[in-house]
């Protein structure tokens, strides 16, 4: 329902929010990013891929919040962002590496 109305330009935040009170973290971060992959709108796409990143929260999803950071970067990139932009998101993926060693 959600990514049906994403296709028709309306928000989907609602159901989202319903789904994040009945699914895991793993499944509504996924939804968000596929959200974010159906948008034709650069400020939905970019909510959308910070939401996937936020709900990463427990520890066993840490490779996984790492890789969606990565992701992030690259999106930003390709969409044009500044470069510093591009290169925060980077060194909090690689802060994030570097915090889970140890």
């Amino acid at each position: 329902r959600a990514l049906f109305k994403v296709n028709l330009g309306l928000s989907p935040n609602g159901d989202l929010a319903k789904l994040e009170r009945i699914e895991s973290e793993d499944t509504v971060s996924d939804m968000w990013h596929r959200v974010a992959m159906s948008s034709s709108n650069k400020e939905e796409q970019l909510y959308a891929l910070q939401q996937s990143i936020m709900l990463l929260q427990s520890p066993q999803l840490r490779v996984k919040k790492i890789e969606s950071i990565t992701r992030f970067a690259e999106w930003l990139f390709i969409n044009q962002y500044p470069i510093n932009d591009v290169l925060d998101q980077l060194e909090l993926g690689f802060g994030y590496c570097c915090w889970f060693e140890k």
